[in-house]
């Protein structure tokens, strides 16, 4: 019989089946023998011992026991770290597939994002998936923003102090229950896969805008649902110093939208990977009312800024008009220099206007359009004035 570290000379014997994952077995080995313990540890897991070469790890309640090999060779750690991953995916309510990404690739922490709550639904329409993982990529943009300096509003060269913070981000499988867009938000410089050795080093990652601009948001999203339930414009201005800002409000409100184009209640939390004396923040939630505060609120920190006069490229759509002559109407969904990402610019055209955007459509070319618009949302576009309209070869 083998006495553990904690005196106790038994372990539960309690056992579960574990799913395959092969993926694991292209990941370097020696990052996982130190990425699991962690999340065993973070897990609320207590290593007690060892036995048969195996550190033995035991679960808050101690009614499960985990085996993990100390040897780097193949067969003998992968069972055991598959099994490990399993626990902790039951211990913390997580999905295998989540926790087995946290060991796969410790530089990430994770944002879930809950849409559609009070819907059936387990999907998203097409035409507004682009649409949200754009504005994934804007909330994490403006939160760099934020960490970097405060502001009402930012614009396209606001640059911030770390810019690969949003670049690095990437978007994993989605997790059961509503729709779940699950972001993983680098924790350092990803220029190249960093090195670690041991727990020490693992804990050594976070870089310190990163996890400036992490804490940034966390702490704006906090300030952003106290603000909605308050839903005075005063509070969201006040909410400014913690990070709020007309571009988080829109990213917001465009991840929230739903089949109809109308905001839905949104939850947003983030998960930390291996920060163990660091505790995961409570998730914001903002219900049908709250994201309709928040729409008001963007429009309103957007209304003091002034028109923009930019060319605008992209591909032209939604060409309509009432006869087969006359005025008409359509869309370029496109990029400007002064806005970030891509855009949707609606247009109300005269005959000639309308003539040579279909023109250009048929012939399967990009428009260059210069136009005078006002932001009113994240995609929401006043076109105020169209001064010329040419193609791009």
């Amino acid at each position: 019989m083998t006495t553990f570290d904690d005196g106790t000379s038994d372990f539960p014997k309690r056992r579960t089946s574990v799913p395959v994952d092969d993926r694991l077995e292209t990941t370097d080995l020696r990052r996982l023998l130190v990425s699991v313990p962690a999340l065993l540890e973070r897990a609320g897991w207590r290593r007690v011992g060892t036995k048969h070469r195996s550190d033995v790890w035991m679960d808050p309640r101690r009614e499960n026991s985990v085996f993990l090999a100390q040897t780097s060779s193949l067969g003998g750690a992968l069972s055991s770290i598959r099994e490990a991953i399993h626990q902790i995916a039951s211990t913390t309510g997580q999905s295998y597939l989540e926790v087995a990404y946290e060991a796969r690739e410790p530089w990430y922490d994770h944002l879930l994002i809950r849409t559609q709550i009070d819907s059936d639904l387990s999907t998203v329409l097409l035409t507004q998936a682009a649409d949200k993982i754009e504005a994934l990529r804007s909330l994490l943009l403006s939160a760099a923003r934020a960490a970097t300096f405060k502001a009402a509003v930012y614009k396209a060269q606001d640059q911030p102090v770390s810019r690969s913070y949003s670049h690095d981000a990437r978007l994993a499988p989605f997790g059961s229950g509503s729709f779940i867009f699950h972001g993983l938000v680098p924790i350092t410089h990803l220029d190249q896969e960093p090195l670690f050795q041991d727990r020490a080093s693992l804990g050594s990652l976070r870089d310190s805008d990163h996890t400036k601009a992490t804490r940034t948001l966390v702490e704006a999203l906090s300030a952003a649902s106290v603000a909605a339930v308050d839903g005075r414009t005063n509070a969201f201005e006040a909410a400014i110093e913690s990070g709020v800002s007309a571009n988080l409000l829109e990213a917001l409100t465009d991840l929230a939208v739903d089949d109809e184009d109308q905001p839905a209640p949104i939850e947003v939390r983030l998960r930390y990977t291996h920060d163990i004396d660091v505790a995961d923040p409570a998730a914001a939630r903002f219900d049908r009312n709250g994201m309709l505060a928040i729409v008001r609120a963007a429009n309103t920190l957007r209304s003091d800024e002034p028109p923009i006069t930019a060319r605008v490229i992209g591909t032209v759509t939604n060409l309509k008009r009432r006869s087969r002559r006359g005025p008409g109407e359509a869309s370029i969904r496109g990029q400007t220099g002064q806005l970030d990402g891509v855009r949707s610019f609606r247009l109300a055209l005269d005959e000639r206007a309308y003539d040579s955007l279909a023109t250009i459509h048929a012939d399967h070319l990009l428009a260059d359009v210069l136009c005078t618009f006002r932001v009113t949302g994240r995609n929401r576009i006043q076109v105020l004035d169209i001064d010329d309209i040419r193609a791009v070869d």
